[in-house]
């Protein structure tokens, strides 16, 4: 972690050195931030869904088939859910879009569909546990 952020920390001070605009520097950091943050926000929401089928079908010792069965199904999730953000924003897109900003809008649209494929999975596994108890 320490090496990242100097790392990091070296990149900027180069850049600066090089008297490369403040604004180009602002915007390449506002940039990385706002991939890490929904980086993080899709690991969250996958991290809800494994939870959420675990709840729903509890593997109480190792059987690594079930495991396996509940990760791919995570991520044919995962694609479905991809695929149904295309299907949205694709008769909506000018032609004018570059590809980096029309990826931009399908991850957007993308990041509540699985938010809320995520929330109904993990509520309907905690109430399929809350039966079993």
């Amino acid at each position: 972690m320490e090496l990242a952020l100097a790392s990091v920390f070296i990149f900027f001070i180069i850049l600066i050195l090089w008297e490369i605009k403040a604004d180009f520097v602002l915007f390449i950091f506002g940039f990385a931030a706002y991939i890490f943050l929904l980086f993080m926000l899709y690991c969250l929401v996958i991290e809800i869904q494994a939870i959420g089928f675990q709840c729903f079908k509890p593997l109480f010792g190792e059987r690594g088939k079930e495991a396996y069965v509940i990760s791919y199904f995570i991520i044919f999730l995962q694609i479905v859910t991809f695929v149904i953000a295309l299907y949205i924003i694709i008769p909506f897109a000018p032609n004018t879009w570059n590809n980096s900003l029309g990826l931009l809008y399908v991850l957007l649209i993308n990041l509540p569909l699985s938010s809320g494929f995520a929330i109904i999975i993990f509520f309907i596994g905690l109430r399929k546990l809350n039966k079993i108890e």
